[in-house]
């Protein structure tokens, strides 16, 4: 039987344990930081990341779907590892390139959301906004190498998921859960670093 993504009822609670695992991986970034970033703070940088990891998800069961629909090799879960593998490798080194350059041309200050002691919603919308593009840019980039390079990276797919072959529920678990599990807590902890406030500003 073909490995498809994991849909209903299931899948929703799976993806709710990992969205709580990533979670507990940037508190326990936070408690090793010390006191140079309050808690307030953490909850505002934190929030931005967790809707960009919802969004981004929502765009990688859909390229999954997508992508093999248009090609002949792998099925739906080699295209999710794939997704998933690139974006928490390459994707976050784009991320902070594209991050970088836009907060810079529109002179927005990352992790800042306080004017004179008062919250600016105003701050925080903006560098959602700014997260967000920054996402699906790199996912648009990621989908564009994929297509470029689409033998070479499925024979990799093939042969990382080759040994789960013969059973699409053990495939399954190691796409939909051990993969995100581990590359998706990296990815977090990765993001965190250029996603809050400079060390030197503070």
């Amino acid at each position: 039987a073909e490995c498809t993504v994991m849909p209903g009822l299931a899948g929703i609670a799976v993806q709710a344990l990992l969205f709580m695992c990533c979670a507990a991986v940037l508190v326990c970034k936070k408690r090793r930081e010390g006191a140079g970033r309050t808690w307030k703070e953490f909850g505002l940088d934190s929030s931005k990341q967790l809707v960009g990891a919802a969004w981004l998800h929502g765009l990688n069961m859909a390229c999954a779907t997508l992508l093999h629909r248009a090609q002949s090799e792998g099925d739906e879960c080699e295209w999710y590892w794939l997704n998933i593998m690139l974006d928490d490798t390459l994707g976050v080194a784009v991320e902070y390139l594209l991050h970088r350059a836009v907060s810079c041309a529109l002179r927005i200050d990352t992790g800042e959301y306080w004017l004179h002691g008062r919250f600016r919603w105003q701050s925080y919308i903006k560098q959602l906004m700014v997260w967000l593009f920054v996402v699906t840019a790199m996912k648009l980039c990621m989908v564009v190498l994929m297509l470029l390079f689409c033998e070479q990276f499925m024979g990799c797919a093939s042969f990382v998921l080759r040994p789960f072959l013969s059973k699409p529920w053990l495939k399954l678990l190691v796409v939909m859960i051990s993969t995100p599990l581990i590359m998706n807590s990296l990815q977090f902890w990765l993001q965190d670093k250029f996603l809050k406030k400079d060390s030197s500003k503070r």
